[in-house]
């Protein structure tokens, strides 16, 4: 699959979430996974980055450090311990400020890991987490966006 292809199918993915047709954005998701991992890795890594400059956008540069962190919150704003969040969600929060922090060694070990994950549900839960974390992202900044 040609970069142009990639980049085609991962946005059509985007566009179908936020037209709320997640049938058919799950179906092109997986159209990208089955391409192998090189394909996925691309599609994640694109996610993350338009979650991350949705971030940017929202919130304004990282911390004083130069770095993005992340921690979970509740609908109303609390705190919530890390352990409380479902595993393919830290992966895409993990995964997606790796990418916000430039730090292509982490994204490519966390991808690793969970492409090669023994549970075979396991991985497409942390691209669907990644896909769900950008279409939020961009819903956030862009709420007209949304039809």
């Amino acid at each position: 699959m040609t970069r142009e292809e990639l980049t085609n199918l991962a946005l059509s993915a985007l566009g179908q979430g936020l037209a709320d047709e997640r049938q058919e954005a799950m179906g092109t998701l997986a159209t990208l996974i089955l391409r192998g991992r090189a394909n996925a890795f691309g599609m994640l890594h694109a996610y993350a980055l338009i979650a991350t400059r949705s971030w940017a956008q929202r919130h304004g540069s990282a911390d004083r450090d130069g770095l993005w962190v992340f921690g979970a919150v509740d609908e109303e704003g609390a705190d919530v311990l890390i352990d409380a969040v479902e595993p393919h969600q830290v992966f895409a929060m993990r995964f997606s400020v790796a990418c916000a922090n430039d730090d292509d060694a982490m994204m490519a070990a966390l991808f690793e890991a969970a492409a090669g994950h023994p549970d075979p549900f396991y991985f497409p839960q942390c691209a669907i987490a990644v896909y769900d974390l950008a279409l939020e992202s961009l819903r956030d900044v862009a709420p007209d966006a949304v039809p």
